[in-house]
């Protein structure tokens, strides 16, 4: 995975984690701002998600890290939490939010 662009993993890779079973019920749009990359948002709407490049008004939650941070975290190799205490990951958004969305994305193997 540490060859992995984050182009390739939003647009690629991230749609192909979607459990949508979890999803039931959980409308929500999610900014990432990919620091050293750029941005990308999600759509979740009818258990089903889509990936844009680009910003949307009005995110439900906000995701800001480095793509390497953010590969770290998909992959496992950085828990979220010590990411989030550190400052090197930062979630805008309520927390349930945060961990919804960690059940709906099934982690890289």
């Amino acid at each position: 995975m540490s060859d992995i662009t984050a182009e390739q993993f939003f647009e690629e890779i991230l749609p192909t984690l979607f459990k949508p079973k979890k999803a039931k019920r959980w409308n929500r749009t999610i900014q990432y701002h990919v620091t050293d990359v750029g941005d990308w948002y999600v759509v979740i709407q009818d258990q089903t998600m889509t990936v844009h490049k680009g910003t949307i008004d009005n995110p439900q939650m906000v995701v800001e890290a480095t793509w390497d941070v953010l590969r770290r975290v998909y992959t496992g190799e950085l828990f979220a939490p010590t990411a989030i205490s550190s400052g090197e990951l930062k979630v805008q958004g309520p927390m349930s939010d945060h961990i919804k969305w960690s059940k709906v994305i099934s982690k890289i193997k």
